[in-house]
């Protein structure tokens, strides 16, 4: 006690010391209580979510009704686009199936399922197609054949008849046209190339001197090769096309045709491309109605992607204008006696009998007032760079 009493100061800070000790004591055991159960909560969490990552959840029955709903909605959405995509006889087809009762999606898979169960290896198509032609009544089937040449004649100029029409047909189907060597450069130099010719030249003429074999040159001289063939008829069926859209847009001239890809185009995935240059001469808007005619090219079911435009003008408007302007008075004769054939003088008082009354005027008053001077070309050339796509993976094979 004594020695408390003598050292009291030390005693209370040793005593406030204790108390403080203890409590921090005790305020860490509680934390480290809680840590634990954090902890043990942790690790419980992470069990159940390793659980949860383990299991398969099945949906809902009315979730996969909904599932399977759109996955159909999907696949239908798909399969229309795809037609779209180098299809230029769609329609035709769809008018034939229309004759025997059927739609288009009724007659390919009728189509389809008759390949799965006659088609081999070598068959002959014709032969297919025959056979084919024997499950429909015959009098429905003439009309419907009927049907399907007067619209597949509006999409060509190639003349249409039985063995053609046929070939055609196949080809709506998914069977790709096909020919001998010898008929396909019959096809090329004897039908396509002068009918095509023909068609520009007809009123209002379109000029194709430069064009006229349309980028098939080579075939003049040599047989196209067998593994061709079938490239060489997409060709022109493509350039047939253009053709047609090039007259109907009012262009003056078709100067150029390149195939930028080669003779047999490129595949990409499901898909086979052309890739062509054009050259035309025209005035803006005959350029402008080109342009949009192939934009909207797939509103009957072929598609263009237009990759590049360049155009030129054949003649420079303004540098005509600022370097000189038409003569107003014309020159005497020389061969003339002197006095005869000179600019007669205006009457005195006539509105714009001198330059400066000219200039005077009103601007609506004056004789040039809204002549469009320059902004409206006729004589533009333009080289459009493009693409056709055709959708191939649903096509049929021999």
């Amino acid at each position: 006690m004594d020695f408390v009493k003598k050292n009291a100061l030390l005693a209370i800070v040793l005593a406030v010391t204790f108390v403080i000790c203890a409590t921090l004591l005790f305020l860490v055991y509680q934390r480290h209580g809680e840590l634990k159960k954090s902890f043990a909560q942790l690790e419980s969490i992470r069990e159940e979510i390793n659980n949860l990552i383990r299991q398969s959840p099945a949906p809902l029955k009315e979730n996969l009704d909904r599932i399977n709903d759109d996955s159909r909605v999907m696949k239908e959405k798909a399969d229309e686009i795809s037609r779209i995509f180098g299809q230029p006889n769609r329609f035709a087809l769809q008018s034939f199936a229309a004759e025997l009762g059927m739609t288009e999606d009724e007659i390919s898979a009728r189509f389809r399922d008759f390949w799965s169960r006659e088609a081999r290896k070598g068959s002959n198509r014709y032969q297919l197609l025959i056979k084919f032609k024997k499950e429909f009544d015959r009098a429905k089937l003439a009309k419907a054949i009927e049907a399907f040449m007067k619209i597949a004649q509006k999409e060509t100029v190639e003349p249409l008849d039985d063995a053609n029409t046929d070939d055609l047909l196949l080809a709506s189907l998914g069977l790709p046209r096909a020919m001998s060597n010898v008929n396909c450069k019959t096809y090329m130099i004897s039908k396509m190339q002068p009918n095509l010719v023909r068609f520009l030249e007809e009123e209002p003429f379109t000029s194709c001197n430069d064009v006229a074999k349309f980028s098939f040159e080579e075939f003049d001289n040599r047989m196209p090769l067998e593994e061709n063939i079938p490239y060489i008829l997409r060709h022109w069926t493509v350039i047939d096309d253009l053709v047609k859209r090039i007259k109907a847009s009012g262009i003056s001239s078709f100067d150029n045709l390149t195939k930028l890809n080669g003779l047999n185009g490129e595949i990409d995935r499901e898909f086979l491309k052309f890739r062509y240059s054009i050259t035309v001469t025209g005035s803006q808007n005959s350029i402008r109605a080109l342009v949009n005619s192939l934009m909207d090219a797939y509103k009957t079911n072929r598609v263009y992607i237009i990759k590049n435009i360049t155009m030129e003008k054949r003649q420079d408007e303004i540098k005509e204008i600022t370097e000189g302007k038409e003569t107003k008075t014309a020159a005497r004769n020389p061969y003339l006696p002197p006095g005869i054939g000179r600019e007669q003088a205006p009457q005195p008082g006539a509105p714009g009998s001198k330059p400066e009354d000219e200039e005077n005027l009103p601007l609506q008053k004056r004789k040039d007032y809204g002549i469009i001077i320059f902004g409206n070309e006729k004589n533009i050339r333009a080289v459009i760079e493009l693409e056709y796509v055709i959708y191939v993976a649903s096509e049929y094979r021999i």
